[in-house]
């Protein structure tokens, strides 16, 4: 549904997500679709709604992460790509994308982190 292009995929997941308003993947889907065709509005209100429970998995925090650099809010950002990396560590992208993000910071030891992050990723199969 996501390739059919932005506002229709949106409109997709948003019927699904009608069909079944408790589904966590389904609302995460909805944000991620959103953020792709620069919906800000309905992936911002749609994770607002999120129950506590979903708040607290490391999807939520990377679609808030790509939301807050979307934003323009590097410090928001960087948290979320925190938090979700922790919640999840064994998830390559998500190691991935705090280790990107890390990689344009003034910090020397997070972009030595960083670097380090991106070689051990690059040196899986």
């Amino acid at each position: 549904p996501d390739r059919a292009g932005g506002r229709t995929a949106v409109e997709w997941w948003r019927k699904v997500l009608d069909l079944q308003p408790d589904n966590t993947d389904d609302a995460l889907a909805l944000v991620r679709s959103a953020l792709r065709g620069n919906d800000l509005a309905t992936a911002e209100k749609t994770l607002v709604a999120l129950d506590q429970a979903a708040k607290q998995t490391a999807g939520y925090h990377a679609a808030c992460g790509r939301l807050a650099e979307i934003k323009k809010n590097p410090a928001e950002a960087e948290r979320n790509w925190v938090k979700a990396s922790e919640i999840a560590p064994d998830h390559a992208s998500y190691q991935c994308q705090l280790a990107l993000f890390r990689v344009g910071t003034d910090d020397q030891s997070k972009l030595e982190s960083a670097l380090d992050v991106l070689d051990r990723l690059g040196a899986e199969p």
